[in-house]
This record gives C-alpha cells, sequence and structure tokens, in this order.
C-alpha cells in the first residue's frame, strides 16, 4: 500500500505556496459511519513457477468499481456491496465466471471490529464470486471494537479458510497494527492504519483424479485510511508469499514465488 503522506511545501517567497497544515486530531476514537461510497479496486498478481525445472509466469488483472452502503443495525452496520463495472479481468487460463460478477450485490452485517459477518449474494459455486466473497469480508479496516484513535497498537491472531481457484487454503495470520497521526487526507483528515502481517497456509486437493497439496508462508504490508468523520477513504497493500506445490503419486514438487499488489480508492462524489 501506499502510504498517505503529505509533504510540507515551503513557500520559495512572495507567493509561493503555503505549508500544510495537518488534520486536527480526532476528540475520540473513531469508527466506521454509516452511508454510501464508491470504489475502484484494482488487484495486480504475479505468480513464478518451476516446473520440472522449467520457469513458468502468469500474471492476473482484476479491476472493478464497487458501491458500498452501510446503515445503522442495532450495535452493527447493514453493509451492502455492489458491483458496479469490471473493467478488466485476466485471470489466466479456465473459466472465471466474471459474468456472475456484473452487477452482482452482496449483503452482510459489519461488526464495531470491522469484518463482515454473514455475508451473502450470489452464486458461490462460481469461481469469481467465490474469490470475491472472501475478499470482501475483511473489506473495510479491522479495529479494536471500541474504535481506533492515533497512537493506538494492536496484534490480532486470525485462522481461515480462503479460497485460492478450486483449492482451499486454511490461512494463519498475525497482524500487528499502528494507527498514525491525522493526516489532511480525504474532506476531513484521516487516520493511516499501517499493518504488517506474516502468514502460512496450507492445503489439499485434487485435479484431473491427481492428488497434490500446497504449503507455504508470505508477508503483507498495509496502509488503509479511516476519515476521521467514519467514511473509509481507501487503502494500498503489497503481498509476497513462497510456495510449494507436492504431487506426492509422482514425487514431484513445485516452488514458487507469488507477489500481489492491490489499491482500493475512494471516488469522490
Amino acid at each position: 500500500m501506499l502510504p498517505a503522506a503529505v509533504a510540507l511545501a515551503c513557500a520559495s517567497g512572495p507567493g509561493g505556496p503555503p505549508a500544510v497544515a495537518p488534520a486536527a486530531a480526532p476528540p475520540g476514537p473513531v469508527h466506521i459511519a454509516p452511508g454510501t461510497a464508491r470504489y475502484r479496486s484494482a488487484s495486480y498478481t504475479h505468480v513464478a513457477r518451476q516446473i520440472s525445472g522449467q520457469p513458468q509466469e502468469t500474471d492476473d488483472i482484476r479491476v472493478f468499481f464497487l458501491t458500498a452502503t452501510l446503515e445503522r443495525q442495532g450495535a452493527n452496520l447493514r453493509a451492502t456491496l455492489t458491483v458496479d463495472s469490471i473493467t478488466r479481468y485476466d485471470v489466466g487460463p479456465g473459466p472465471s465466471g466474471i459474468e456472475g460478477l456484473r452487477g452482482i450485490t452482496f449483503t452482510g452485517s459489519l461488526g464495531p471490529e470491522g469484518e463482515i459477518h454473514g455475508l451473502t449474494g450470489g452464486d458461490s459455486t462460481i469461481r469469481a464470486v467465490a474469490e470475491l466473497a472472501d475478499g470482501l469480508q475483511h473489506f473495510f479496516p479491522g479495529m479494536p471494537s471500541r474504535g481506533v484513535e492515533p497512537g493506538a497498537t494492536w496484534t490480532d491472531t486470525t485462522e481461515t479458510t480462503s479460497q485460492s481457484g478450486a483449492l482451499p487454503l486454511k490461512v494463519v495470520a498475525v497482524s500487528q497494527h499502528r494507527a498514525d497521526p491525522a493526516t489532511p487526507a480525504g474532506p476531513a483528515g484521516a487516520l493511516p492504519i499501517r499493518t504488517e502481517t506474516t502468514y502460512t497456509f496450507s492445503g489439499q486437493g485434487s485435479q484431473g483424479g491427481q492428488a497434490y497439496s500446497v504449503k507455504g508462508e508470505g508477508r503483507r504490508y498495509t496502509v488503509e485510511l479511516l476519515g476521521l468523520r467514519g467514511v473509509f477513504q481507501g487503502m494500498t497493500s503489497a503481498d509476497t508469499s513462497t510456495f510449494t506445490v507436492s504431487l506426492p503419486a509422482l514425487d514431484v514438487t513445485i516452488p514458487g514465488r507469488q507477489t500481489r499488489a492491490d489499491t482500493l480508492s475512494l471516488i469522490p462524489r
């Protein structure tokens, strides 16, 4: 992710630009607030493998626009996420199911810790729908249930099952979070939430009657911008992992490396 840093502009003489003042600190913990916002999501993934000593590389690119609506629902927020349009969806060979994404709406309950629970929508047997739903559960910034303030730090450990193509992967992740001082980003300032995550993953499956397993580890750096009025302003993320695919019946192992970059940008009204 790209940090939300704002440089101080120094006047070079009469008429020069004034210095940019930092945003005022929030009066208390910031929570995600009800409202509607539109975003552009872009994801770029590069995978390199060694198969029988020969290099093989693939690239995935996914770009789409999404509208998020949050409505008060008791202590939580009802989240409605709709895919407005898809401008690019290149995910390698095989059917992606992109037709099932256009106009699809997901709904769920957004808890105070920033995770969407009970997310439903679309046909989960379609690859593209299942992968998108998996990621949208963590669409908003994770935070302590009491909210987040400048200087706050916290750590969490999660164990989830993530859908990677046709193979469910068990993912164990440890994330260390830090909220920086407020910046002037957006219409009313924002808190940058910086997160470093280390994780391991593993899974087993079969393809064409051939059993195989996958295991690996990785590290991800993320910066999310939470507006001081509770509007999620976007994020950037950089992720690198290494993995090994094993085919026991053939006594074959395939090492690989994946790099991924994600951006989520708030579209001004």
